[in-house]
Order: structure tokens, then sequence, then C-alpha cells
């Protein structure tokens, strides 16, 4: 399907605008919500000259406005770059400098490296600064807030885009160096087919509206999807998953921070999450623990399709837990 991924989110949103589609703690936003945020995030964009071709850095942990930042660079067709939270200025920098992004996305706690970074980095243009409060007050430039950006900016107007946009993922830093790996939207879209649309039982679509029919069918059988992505979305684990729920106009469930699997329990069953994506015993281990010791309780963790086989299927007897066929 040569579509671009914004083009098709803008679509689903246009339908299917007043379901939730993305959930934070203490914040909730519908679909419909969730895409004027990012319009008018690529409008404040494209006013600082960030277009199509251009690196945006993500520099940012799991949120909402990372979902916002990743939208609003699909609708101008610039190139959204993933980048670990966890790295400090030398990092941050070399990273840069290897893919030149134009503009660069980071938290206030994290603001002395990205100042760093912009000092340093001759293709960055604007840091946009996430999570400042109001009392701060007008930031040094290049910077600027990222809701005040979206505040004083009319949505951006659509332009629909191909599905040879791009998307910068880097990947394996954890085992070397980083390594740059660049995704077509259609090729995402297609590697995304059979866990995504095969799963739902529906077929690949070819179009912008058969995939607008397939995600308003998937939530009318009540089958749309409910994700928790656990990892951090500068994963490609993560992102892909989330990306995939947003296609089908399901509900994403975003975590942050350091990982607490009570509250992982209590969101499952306040959100009615179908799909948790985590990577590896370091984080599947804390969260079966956790399960286990709500044995002899009576927990209501009622999902549409049950939870995955990794999860022992003594303790869910044990747990009492709650299931919908």
């Amino acid at each position: 399907m040569n579509v671009g991924l914004g083009t098709i989110w803008e679509a689903i949103a246009d339908v299917m605008g007043d379901e939730i589609g993305v959930v934070e703690p203490g914040r909730r936003f519908t679909i419909g919500e969730h895409e004027r945020r990012a319009a008018q995030l690529a409008a404040g964009l494209a006013a600082l000259g960030v277009g199509s071709g251009d690196r945006v850095a993500l520099y940012i942990p799991n949120s909402a406005t990372y979902l916002e930042a990743l939208f609003a660079a699909f609708k101008l067709g610039a190139i959204p770059v993933n980048v670990n939270y966890r790295y400090g200025a030398t990092e941050l920098i070399a990273l840069l400098h290897d893919c030149e992004p134009s503009a660069l996305f980071y938290p206030l706690e994290l603001e002395a490296h990205a100042l760093r970074a912009l000092a340093s980095v001759r293709s960055l243009r604007i840091g946009v600064r996430v999570g400042a409060p109001e009392a701060t007050g007008v930031p040094a430039q290049p910077v600027v807030d990222v809701e005040r950006l979206i505040a004083t900016h009319e949505p951006q107007s659509r332009q629909p885009r191909p599905g040879t946009d791009r998307l910068f993922v880097y990947t394996g830093g954890t085992t070397g160096l980083p390594k740059g790996v660049v995704w077509r939207h259609q090729d995402l879209i297609h590697v995304l087919s059979v866990p995504l649309y095969g799963y739902l039982g529906l077929s690949t679509p070819q179009t912008v509206e058969e995939a607008v029919a397939a995600a308003l069918s998937s939530s009318k059988q009540g089958r749309a999807r409910a994700t928790m992505a656990i990892v951090p979305l500068m994963h490609a684990t993560g992102l892909f998953f989330t990306i995939g729920t947003m296609l089908v106009g399901g509900k994403s469930v975003l975590t942050s921070g350091k990982l607490d699997p009570h509250a992982v329990w209590r969101n499952v069953a306040a959100e009615r999450v179908d799909t948790l994506v985590l990577a590896g015993n370091a984080v599947g281990a804390p969260l079966v623990e956790a399960l286990e010791a709500l044995v002899g309780r009576r927990v209501d963790l009622v999902t549409r399709r049950g939870l995955k086989p990794w999860v022992r299927s003594q303790v869910l007897r044990d747990a009492r837990v709650v299931y919908a066929a």
C-alpha cells in the first residue's frame, strides 16, 4: 500500500475521532484529540523550518508527546529518529552527528545534555522541550516548549503522503554502536500485516479506504487492540506494536519511568489491555511475581482475548483472574 502512516491515521481519526486512542498517566486523549494536537505540532514545526526529508530526533521517554511528535513528523514528510533517553551528552552528540537531525525533542530533566547537543551539532536548528512547567517563562533560543508550540498554531493542512516516506530506527546499541535502519512506511505496514491484520482475521488493506474499513470493523467487533508498551518506544519492539495498534484504531496505553509491576496490572484491569509488549525476563519475571502475589484475591483482569501464554496457568487459576472470551 503506497500510503504514508500519517495519511492513514488522519483518515481513521475522521471516522473514529471519539474513541480513546492514547492513555498516559494522568491524561487520556481521543483519536481526534491526538490527531489535532499532532496537526498543531506539525504546523509549529513547519513554521520553524522543518519539512519533508528533515530528520526529527525523539530523545524522550514514553508519553503521548512521543506519539504526537511521531505523527507530526509523518504529516510533514519528515523522518522521526529514535534516540535512547538514557544517553549522556557525549553519546547523544555522537548519535546526532551521525543522523544529522534538524530538530531535537527532549525532556526538561535532560536539558543540560540537549543544550550541549544544540551547541555542538551543526544540523540542529531547534530544540523542542517537553514537560516544562508554565512558570519557566520563555526558554532560551533556539528552544521552544512543546505545549506552547501546539497552543499557538492552527492544525497543519493535510497533504496526502506516499508510502515511500521514511522512519529512521537505531537498533543494536546494547551490544555495540547503534546501527541506523531506514524503513519505508509501506514496507513497515507490510511487515506488520500478519501480526496486525492477520491476527484480527482481516485482509491486508490496499488503500486508505480499506485501512479505515479494517479499523472500523475491528472496533465494531470489539477486537480493536488495547496495547500497553512496557518497553520504551525508543525500541523498535515497543514502537512497531504501538504503530500497529494505531493503524487499527486501537488504544495505546503508555507507561513511563521505573517498572512498577503492580501498577501495570492495575492499568491492565482499568484499561482492558489485551496485549502487553515487553522484552525478556527482566521485565516478564517481575510481572509474573506481582501476579502471583494476587493469589487468593479477586482480581478483575477482564480482557477480550486473555493474557499471553507466558503467564503461568496455575497463577491464573489460583488468582481467580476473570476473563471474557
